[in-house]
């Protein structure tokens, strides 16, 4: 009867072939930030976001918070608009 603490045996590894790195993505050769400029200035702006300036600007400087309206409320505002 085997022991309640028997060695567990581990699964196979994969073979070397597939350890081998991927090769750079277009993405890795891009800068990560790109300069936009307002009124005030040239300011870093990370590449892979569509805002300006002062959007960066105001990220910077007052509480804004990462929570997205509810599509319910989208479309509300949406007819209230028309």
């Amino acid at each position: 009867m085997p022991s309640p603490r028997a060695k567990k045996t581990r699964p196979a590894t994969r073979p070397a072939t597939r350890t081998a790195k991927r090769p750079a993505t277009r993405a890795a050769k891009r800068p990560a930030t790109r300069t936009e400029t307002d009124s005030f200035g040239p300011l870093e702006v990370p590449a892979d976001k569509y805002w300006g300036a002062q959007t960066q600007r105001s990220l910077g400087n007052f509480k804004i918070s990462g929570e997205r309206m509810s599509p319910p409320v989208i479309r509300a505002l949406g007819i209230i608009k028309r």
